[in-house]
């Protein structure tokens, strides 16, 4: 039985020097480190951080320090023990090598990591120091700890990574006056990594990329794609000052092809830089060609495209577009990814979001580039036809690893939808979109609504939010507010309302009841309020009073309708009004209006034809009107008949 264990790393990935204490029977020991193996090599990735202490227990805070390297040693063999049945058991681990009972990072697994780390972006660089903080490692201090180990340099890439390139007036200037008027000699090679690191941040700083990319490509050795991303992802803070040609200059100073994440930021950088200055001397520099960009070289082709698609110059990337046909016989994802991006920034929606969506249902494409092309495709679904838009979510829902980040992107975007910049109408169409997109996901049957409860509850209150928002607006010439019929067909179904909150579910029956009235759809409006108070009857009072409070104001028009302006010139003895009757009941009881003729029919859904007596000899009228008598039959439950009084004469 084991009583208690822990591991300790002497340097190498292998696993092998595991020190065990307490009673292990031997045929425990290799599973024991196979599983060790595991949880290590998966923390490296990334994933979680794995405690092992008998049981899991929380770690209580500590200081993070580094450990110090040391020279690898081989692992030598012990020889071999006997049980307590004489039996002989496994080779017992070497011990790991201590000082002051903690354990050390041997050189080669140092550098190793550093390999690891140096050729991660800077969000999984972040993900890889917290784990290995978590075991009370600092790697940026652990890379920078004893300046010569088996031979090898002190790192530069940790004292780089600690020095800040974003540029202001001010911090150009000073590196640009320690500078001086002369070229600076390059530093030796018995400088210190500190005196180095300082020397590189005053160049880049005041700008000397070609110093940049000299060091980057003579003296760097591998570190150099860790320093060049640290460079370029520091540099893009804020407004960086820099010109179109510097940003290509900055683009050309890597060491080896910019990585698409790198492609991503010097696009953003040469955004900024050309919305200021002219790109025409940087165009003309990528035309010529340079040693990543642009000219003759074919395989410069893709970046320059990416780089200009991102920089928001759709034209000019163009010229550098593979062929949509090659582009999908390579199945080239972030190919397409700029093909989509060169035809939004014409404003050809219909053509981008095609280009968009198909990349988003790639499966072997990378997730990142997915989501990115699912997030744009899903921004321009409110100006795709339906037809087109439905077949599509419903391959998007299909995909297992898609539909999670299809409902997330969805459920955000009704949550930001009332802060766009979109007309009521564009805002419903919107709405509507995702309301069908997740009854797809729903009546699909391959997810539990409870799972998805969080964002479901998110995307139903950005919903609500919109036909509450449309219930309050103001009408248009005493019509319903724009757009609001359309969002009548947003209500969420019952098994939707039903996964969701009751206090949500709630708010959603009263507020579509209310867009339901302010469409004139009373049968409607009296239909959902009948299923919200069934199923919440606690509710009943105060939803009906909200209901007809709503009705109520509908049935009498503002005090900017016509309608009102009709009713107040009539009570001001300037002529007649012609209005329904419920507007006018409280004015005709305590006499302010008098109806003129009251012997009039009023047969139900009935029609008139208005006219003075005396004009009925004239040819148009009499021809219209005989012609209306005629075609009107009683078996087509339309009945006209003359009616004559003498007061219209």
């Amino acid at each position: 039985m084991i009583e208690s264990w822990n591991i300790h790393m002497n340097g190498r990935f292998s696993m092998k020097n595991i020190e065990i204490t307490g009673h292990t029977p031997g045929v425990l020991r290799r599973p024991f480190r196979q599983l060790t193996v595991l949880l290590l090599v998966f923390a490296t990735m990334g994933l979680e951080t794995w405690s092992v202490a008998g049981q899991t227990q929380a770690r209580p805070a500590t200081v993070v320090r580094p450990l110090r390297m040391v020279p690898a040693q081989p692992a030598t063999a012990s020889p071999l023990t006997q049980d307590a049945r004489g039996e002989a058991a496994a080779p017992s681990a070497p011990s790991a090598i201590r000082i002051d009972d903690e354990p050390r990072i041997g050189a080669d697994e140092a550098a190793r990591l550093k390999q690891i780390y140096d050729a991660l972006p800077p969000e999984e660089q972040a993900a890889m120091r917290n784990f290995y903080e978590s075991m009370e490692i600092d790697l940026l201090a652990l890379f920078m700890t004893e300046p010569s180990v088996a031979g090898r340099p002190q790192p530069l890439l940790p004292l780089v990574t600690r020095k800040n390139f974003a540029r202001t007036p001010q911090t150009v200037l000073a590196a640009r006056t320690r500078l001086g008027l002369v070229q600076q000699d390059r530093p030796e090679d018995a400088a210190t990594p500190a005196e180095v690191a300082e020397w590189l941040h005053m160049n880049v700083m005041a700008g000397e990329w070609q110093v940049l990319e000299w060091f980057l490509a003579e003296r760097a050795g591998d570190e150099a794609p860790g320093i060049y991303s640290h460079v370029i992802q520091s540099t893009n803070q804020g407004d960086p000052m820099l010109l179109p040609e510097e940003v290509l200059a900055l683009a050309n100073a890597a060491s080896g092809e910019p990585t698409d994440w790198q492609i991503d930021v010097l696009g953003q950088l040469l955004k900024q830089a050309s919305t200021r200055s002219s790109t025409g001397p940087m165009l003309g520099e990528i035309r010529s060609g340079t040693r990543l960009f642009g000219g003759a070289d074919e395989s410069n082709h893709p970046r320059t495209a990416a780089l200009l698609a991102r920089a928001g110059m759709p034209d000019e990337a163009y010229l550098y577009l593979p062929p949509i046909d090659r582009v999908r016989e390579q199945q080239d994802a972030r190919g397409l990814l700029i093909h989509g991006l060169y035809h939004a920034d014409r404003d050809e929606t219909l053509r981008a979001w095609e280009l968009f969506g198909e990349l988003a249902l790639i499966e072997d494409a990378d997730f990142k580039l997915r989501q990115e092309a699912l997030r744009a495709a899903v921004k321009r679904l409110p100006e795709v036809p339906e037809a087109q838009a439905t077949a599509w979510l419903e391959a998007v829902f299909a995909s297992e690893r898609l539909a999670p980040a299809a409902l997330e992107v969805i459920a955000l975007d009704a949550m930001l939808l009332g802060e766009s910049s979109l007309s009521e109408t564009e805002r419903a169409r919107s709405i509507l979109v995702m309301k069908s997109a997740v009854e797809t996901l729903l009546d699909s049957g391959r997810v539990d609504s409870r799972v998805i409860r969080v964002p479901l509850r998110m995307l139903t209150i950005g919903l609500v939010a919109e036909a509450e928002a449309a219930t309050n607006a103001n009408a248009v010439r005493g019509g319903p507010p724009p757009g609001v019929a359309m969002l009548m067909r947003a209500m969420p179904e019952e098994n939707w309302l039903d996964s969701i909150e009751p206090s949500l579910a709630v708010r959603a029956y009263r507020a579509f009841t209310g867009v339901a009235t302010r469409a004139d759809e009373i049968d409607v409006a009296l239909d959902i309020l009948e299923t919200g108070i069934s199923k919440y009857p606690d509710e009943a009072e105060e939803m009906g009073e909200e209901f007809l409070g709503l009705w109520v104001n509908r049935l009498r028009p503002n005090a900017g309708s016509s309608q009102n302006a009709a009713i107040q010139a009539a009570i001001g003895g300037q002529g007649l009004a012609i209005v329904g009757k419920p507007l006018v009941c409280d004015e005709l009881q305590i006499g302010q209006l008098v109806v003129p003729f009251p012997n009039c029919p009023t047969e139900e859904y009935s029609t008139y034809l208005v006219y003075r007596s005396e004009t009925l000899h004239r040819s148009p009228l009499k021809a219209f009107s005989d012609w209306i008598l005629e075609i009107s039959q009683p078996e087509d439950g339309v009945l006209l008949r003359r009616f004559e009084n003498s007061r219209l004469k």
